[in-house]
C-alpha cells in the first residue's frame, strides 16, 4: 500500500479558533503530521493550538480530537505525548515546525483543528500529511 498526501490546512493566515474539511483517508491505518508556521505570527497571541481529529462520517460530524503516539517540537527539540501537536504558543516564528506520528489511526477520516486567541492575532501556518 503506497501512501497518500493530504493538505489538512491550506498556507492562509488564521486569526481565530476553526477547523478544517474533513479527508477522507479509508483504509489508512497510520498518520503523519507535519505543522509548519509559514511567516511570524502579528497581533499578540496568548495561545496556539493545533490538533487532528477523526470521525467515521464526517461531514457535520464534531469529530474526535486524538493523541499522537509522538510529537517532536522544535524549541527545545523535545519529543512529546499529547492531544495536540502544537500546545500553547504564544511567539509562533518563521519556520518553526512540528510533526506528529499516529501509530494507529482508528477513522476513516481526518481533520485538522485548531485554537488563536490573543488581541488582532494573525499566524500563516499549513497543516499536511501522509496516511498509510
Amino acid at each position: 500500500m503506497s501512501a497518500a498526501v493530504h493538505t489538512f490546512k491550506d498556507s492562509s493566515a488564521q486569526t481565530g479558533s476553526n477547523s478544517g474539511s474533513w479527508i477522507a483517508l479509508n483504509t489508512a491505518t497510520m498518520l503523519s503530521v507535519g505543522v509548519d508556521i509559514l511567516t511570524g505570527g502579528s497581533g499578540t497571541i496568548t495561545d496556539f493550538d493545533v490538533w487532528m481529529e477523526g470521525s467515521d462520517v464526517g461531514g457535520s460530524d464534531a469529530g474526535y480530537k486524538m493523541p499522537a503516539d509522538l510529537i517532536h517540537e522544535p524549541t527545545p527539540a523535545t519529543q512529546v505525548n499529547r492531544l495536540e501537536i502544537v500546545n500553547n504558543e504564544t511567539t509562533p516564528t518563521l519556520a518553526e515546525r512540528w510533526s506528529a506520528t499516529y501509530k494507529h489511526w482508528p477513522w476513516k477520516f481526518a481533520r485538522a483543528a485548531w485554537k488563536i486567541t490573543g488581541t488582532s492575532p494573525s499566524i500563516p501556518f499549513r497543516v499536511i500529511g501522509c496516511s498509510k
